[in-house]
């Protein structure tokens, strides 16, 4: 089939199969690190190599597939307690896990504490990331979830409308009913346009919002010490690490305040920690005393949160001025047949 005569119908199709196929990936791996942790034994295994995976979220075991949720995996060798050397490729990490084993741009290939089956095939669970897997694995299938509705909604309107176009045009054909006449809407050019209008208001929304609390907070915020209770170094895109902390206040109601994690720009991180190890656990914030879910300004970062919204109002301004560029050009080339 011609993938240009592919129709939303189709495409919302292969979206809804290549979802349901993800959610048994996500079970799977779900159902493995638990059972790892539930009855799993505790040894080390050798990190012997680390992957990027961006096109292909599958690695195999034998015959069996096995979906790789995380774009960073590491390939793993240890010795069972059957006396067996054992080895396992693309052990998918979370981005804070591989970032603590960064050194530069190489990755440290050190002992890492596992829990694992002596089975065939068996996948270990790094004990240290296991949370954080979890975290990520149960928040993956949410999406999938809400995009799998979507999409076989979608596919369920998009069908129905064909079947009805189908049977009125057969009923045209033998004199039954009227010849009717229909809006064309491209298709392609109409998503492309809800893509980009929908970025658009998601970003507007949050970097508003975002700001409107900003602006706020340093005109009539209190003043206050936090402890940051805790750090974050995540690896992103072009091996980058960014750094995250969470927060913790008390407001003055007597009552405890939390916030995070929060982005801190690398010039604060490199202030409060040293080899990603905290060395000062306080800091200077303003915060708003009514409204909780503010995001506290960090006194010594506070040109960080700016560049953030700015950030934020850019792509706003992209994504809408596409938006509505695609949507004219959809106007014009929509007709009625």
């Amino acid at each position: 089939m011609n993938i240009r005569r592919w129709g939303i119908t189709n495409f919302a199709a292969v979206v809804a199969v290549l979802g349901l196929l993800a959610m048994i990936g996500i079970w799977d791996n779900q159902r493995t690190i638990r059972r790892n942790l539930d009855a799993g034994y505790d040894t080390s295994a050798m990190i012997t190599g680390a992957n990027e995976t961006h096109r292909s979220p599958l690695a195999f075991d034998g015959l069996r597939p096995r979906f790789v949720d995380e774009i960073y995996s590491l390939d793993l060798a240890w010795r069972g307690r059957d006396g067996t050397q054992r080895t396992c490729e693309k052990v998918p990490v979370s981005h804070e896990y591989m970032a603590s084993l960064m050194d530069g741009d190489k990755v440290r290939l050190v002992p890492v504490p596992i829990k694992v089956m002596d089975e065939q095939g068996a996948v270990p669970t790094i004990v240290s990331d296991a949370t954080a897997r979890l975290k990520h694995l149960n928040g993956f299938a949410t999406f999938t979830a809400y995009g799998v509705a979507v999409a076989i909604f979608i596919f369920g309107i998009s069908f129905g409308v064909g079947r009805w176009r189908s049977d009125h045009r057969v009923a045209t054909l033998v004199g039954l009913a009227p010849v009717p006449k229909a809006w064309y809407i491209p298709p392609r050019l109409a998503v492309l346009t809800v893509f980009c209008l929908g970025t658009a208001a998601m970003f507007g929304y949050y970097s508003l919002k975002d700001s409107w609390d900003a602006e706020a907070t340093r005109a009539h915020g209190r003043d206050t010490t936090a402890t940051i209770t805790g750090f974050h170094a995540t690896l992103g895109a072009g091996h980058r690490i960014s750094y995250a902390i969470d927060l913790t206040w008390r407001d003055q109601s007597g009552a405890d305040r939390h916030f995070g994690p929060t982005h801190i720009s690398d010039a604060f991180a490199q202030q409060i920690a040293a080899d990603r190890v905290l060395i000062i656990r306080q800091t200077a914030i303003r915060y708003l005393e009514e409204n909780q879910s503010a995001r506290p300004i960090i006194v010594a970062d506070a040109d960080e949160q700016t560049r953030q919204s700015k950030i934020g109002h850019a792509t706003m301004a992209v994504f809408g001025a596409a938006g509505i560029v695609l949507a004219g050009i959809t106007a014009l080339r929509t007709r009625r047949t």
